[in-house]
């Protein structure tokens, strides 16, 4: 059986990119935050303010050397993942995923170093060096009469099915038709865990609010 390959899954539209050759290593950085505060006599105190976001790094290889075709076709699917999305006006979430690791995130930058070429100066071979941020996808946000506003993206949970997924986000199981036509789902008992879903309340649950 062969090592698992990595893969970074756009938790909007549910597609992943397979990477062509593991990382040899990759680093995770977590920290806390502080703030000092001066004293009239002493050494300044120091105030704990919380968690920083863990920041997962590493570095890809992607050959095409043996193909012989620009290498930067296979580049350009990850750098798409660090543009706005033009519903959201944001970059889409990920899932970062190498066996049992998962790695919630947005990519925050990616460097591209070329280094092998075609006659026609096509580069076959490249170095790509991301970082990842830790980040979880928003649930429902309240509007100013207390309803979820509209087209909120939401994760599927583990054993989750649409009736459930419609009840805990609009409130009425019988919603999950409506998610179903909007995200373009044929079996509604199957969904893949971490899958991101757009959810619009339905009128029922925004009369029950109201009230």
């Amino acid at each position: 059986m062969g090592i698992a390959k990595a893969t970074i899954r756009n938790l909007a539209t549910n597609r992943s990119i397979e990477v062509p050759f593991n990382p040899e290593e990759y680093s995770l950085d977590s920290a806390n935050k502080f703030k000092t505060q001066d004293v009239p006599k002493g050494r300044p105190t120091v105030q704990f303010t919380g968690a920083n976001l863990r920041r997962l790094q590493m570095d890809l290889f992607v050959d095409t050397s043996q193909s012989q075709t620009d290498v930067r076709s296979q580049v350009q699917p990850i750098l798409e993942l660090l543009e706005k999305d033009a519903t959201t006006d944001a970059p889409p979430f990920l899932l970062f995923t190498w066996g049992s690791f998962h790695f919630r995130c947005l990519l925050e930058s990616v460097g591209q170093r070329y280094t092998q070429f075609l006659t026609n100066g096509s580069p076959v071979r490249a170095y790509l060096k991301l970082s990842l941020l830790e980040s979880e996808p928003p649930g429902p946000a309240p509007t100013a009469g207390g309803a979820p506003a509209p087209q909120a993206v939401v994760t599927v949970r583990e054993g989750e099915n649409l009736s459930q997924i419609a009840a805990r986000t609009t409130g009425d199981p019988k919603n999950w038709r409506k998610i179903a036509t909007e995200n373009r789902i044929d079996n509604p008992r199957k969904l893949p865990r971490d899958q991101a879903l757009r959810v619009q309340p339905g009128k029922a649950n925004r009369r029950k609010r109201r009230g």
